[in-house]
């Protein structure tokens, strides 16, 4: 009795056997390779999107409590300069560690809530620049108040401008403090 195989191997020439059989399983095992290889990496983007999310909600729980405080900082060192007292100095370092580490090593950034945690992050940078213009009228009003030769006339309106660089301060912290907790609302919770 003759087999299905002995009659396909008897009908078909040598090259079907030995090239194109072949070739196809070589062909099908990479396409399902290669579909694999997507999905897990469509998961592992997924799940680094998800850990980057929590991540940087954990830090903006952080940064907003930095907000907080400085917000404290900036009334007392208003109540001090109006009864005559000196000048404030911050050191303004806002916290970016998690999402400076971490937003490059995402696959894609295509999403709403990373688009507005970007935005946020790249327009908080403002903050550094008001304390740096505050610092600097800060140290011209230390300079002129140490200096017994100074007139009240130069002093005034330095205090003046001390007051409304942290009035701005007080402004911008406020606006940022409120941008963090309506984004902080659509990042995933602390813990889940």
């Amino acid at each position: 009795m003759i087999t299905l195989s002995q009659m396909l191997s008897a009908l078909s020439p040598w090259w079907v056997e030995k090239l194109v059989i072949p070739g196809f399983f070589i062909l099908m095992g990479s396409i399902v390779g290669w579909v694999i290889t997507e999905l897990r990496e469509k998961l592992q983007a997924r799940r680094s999107k998800r850990v980057f999310l929590r991540a940087v909600g954990l830090e903006l729980d952080a940064l907003s409590a930095q907000l907080d405080s400085s917000a404290q900082t900036v009334d007392e060192s208003l109540k001090r300069l109006e009864t005559g007292g000196g000048p404030p100095q911050f050191a303004g370092v806002i916290r970016r560690a998690v999402f400076d580490s971490q937003l490059s090593k995402l696959r894609d950034v295509d999403d709403a809530r990373i688009m507005e945690v970007i935005l946020l992050y790249s327009d908080i940078g403002a903050l550094d620049q008001v304390i740096a213009k505050l610092n600097q009228l800060g140290t011209e009003l230390a300079k002129l108040t140490l200096d017994v030769t100074t007139s009240l006339a130069y002093v005034a309106p330095a205090r003046s401008r001390v007051m409304s660089a942290l009035l701005v301060l007080k402004e911008e912290s406020a606006k940022y403090r409120r941008r963090i907790a309506t984004l902080r609302e659509k990042l995933p919770p602390r813990s889940t």
